[in-house]
Order: structure tokens, then sequence, then C-alpha cells
């Protein structure tokens, strides 16, 4: 519930004032060890509610973010094993240049294969 302002002419805007002149006279005659028990208590009771304002999920917040960098970065920087390349593929290449009514060569690809083989002698010792 919201308060309207005090004006000066309201009588809890009179109490209030008296208040705060009859505190602030108090605070002028305190003794220096009152005021520092004063103090002390004022800091155990911020501190108190500062700890436990704070949600427990923030406690494993650090942890939890760590734990996730540590994973994408692993996931990231790890070699991948099971990469394919086309160095198996090499001898099937020029299967993809075939023409159209080459194609039926493909049904034997064994003896395609021995044919590059051969290919690849003759090269080697011609």
């Amino acid at each position: 519930m919201k308060r309207e302002p005090l004006t000066p002419d309201d009588p809890d805007s009179r109490l209030d004032n008296q208040v705060r002149h009859a505190l602030n006279v108090s605070l002028e005659t305190i003794s220096p060890r009152q005021q520092a028990q004063l103090n002390a208590a004022r800091r155990k009771a911020l501190a108190s509610r500062s700890a436990s304002a704070r949600p427990a999920w923030q406690g494993w917040m650090g942890a939890t973010g760590l734990a996730t960098s540590c994973l994408i970065a692993l996931l990231v920087l790890w070699p991948a094993t099971n990469t394919p390349t086309l160095d198996g593929f090499a001898d099937v290449l020029p299967l993809l240049e075939l023409e159209t009514d080459e194609v039926e060569l493909i049904e034997e690809l064994e003896f395609v294969y021995w044919l590059q083989e051969q290919d690849k002698v003759a090269r080697e010792q011609g």
C-alpha cells in the first residue's frame, strides 16, 4: 500500500519529525562503545541478510557453467575419428565419369576394378 506524501500540517508528519529529532539527539549522546556495538550488530545483520537472500542454485551455477564449457570445448576440439575422406574413393572416381552407355559396366565392379589395376600396373612399368 502506497502512502501519500506527508504535509507539514499532518499529525503523522509532526510525529515523524519528532521521532527523527529524538533519534538524531540520541545519536549525538551515544557512547563510542555503544556505537561500536551497534555498528557490529548492523554489519552482522547485513551479512546474514545478504547470505540468506542468495538462492541456493547460485552456489552450483559456477560449477555447472564450468562443466558445460569444458564439454563444449571437448566436443569442438576433439578430433573426429570417423570423418570420411576421399582417399578410399580414388579408384572409384573414374567410374563417375563414365558415359551413360557404359553404366552397365558398373554391374561388374570386380571386372572394372581389375581393369583399373591393370592400367596402374601398365603405367608403373611404362
